[in-house]
């Protein structure tokens, strides 16, 4: 029997780049509630207010949860990653507010 008749297995469904992390979930959250907030406020958008926030959200979500998760060991508590969510709608809505 050849190895190309057997069936193969894909023992990874992450990608090649491995799994996302919360802060990038989260930088792409925001990206996705700045930009049309921004549209019905009928605001300009630029690079940099749409950028300069996403990289600190992304930031700040890894490495709190590289200083709660990964140094004890465990995984991500359910309270970080709803609280990170929180954190990032409350920054895509300010933004749009304070932006003029």
């Amino acid at each position: 029997m050849s190895t190309s008749a057997t069936p193969k297995v894909n023992k990874s469904r992450d990608g090649v780049l491995g799994p996302r992390s919360n802060g990038f979930n989260m930088a792409i959250i925001y990206g996705l509630l700045f930009v049309p907030l921004m549209v019905v406020m009928g605001k300009e958008i630029t690079v940099d207010s749409l950028g300069i926030p996403a990289l600190l959200l992304f930031l700040l979500v890894n490495g709190s949860e590289l200083f709660i998760a990964k140094v004890r060991n465990k995984a991500v508590p359910q309270w970080m990653i709803v609280g990170s969510f929180v954190v990032t709608v409350l920054t895509a809505v300010m933004m749009a507010m304070v932006l003029h």
